[in-house]
């Protein structure tokens, strides 16, 4: 994690604990990209070598919203109901699927 930390430029690496019940405790590590550098970074390393579970949906939704955010199209009215929307639609909140990415999943 450390190795990864430094490549992405992030000075944080930080320990999550997180109880699922009280029989079980979940041990994960957490480095938070927040400068355009890093975020540039895990774009270029996600394009190459690509998450392949709707986690790659939501990069695509991250990945939107940062060159939103770059272009300042957020400031727009539409830009801001386009944010909300894929903001929205990320993680345990998605529930739309598109699974064409895997038709590449053996081509690495």
């Amino acid at each position: 994690m450390e190795k990864i930390r430094i490549f992405l430029s992030v000075s944080n690496l930080r320990v999550i604990k997180r109880i699922k019940n009280k029989d079980s405790i979940e041990l994960g590590y957490e480095v938070r990209t927040s400068k355009k550098e890093s975020n540039h970074i895990l774009i270029n390393y996600f394009n190459i070598y690509p998450l392949f579970s709707s986690k790659y949906l939501d990069f695509l939704n991250w990945k939107n919203i940062f060159e939103m955010k770059i272009n300042k199209k957020y400031k727009e009215k539409e830009g801001t109901n386009l944010l909300i929307s894929l903001k929205c639609s990320m993680n345990n909140n998605r529930n739309k699927f598109n699974w064409e990415h895997l038709n590449n999943f053996w081509k690495i």
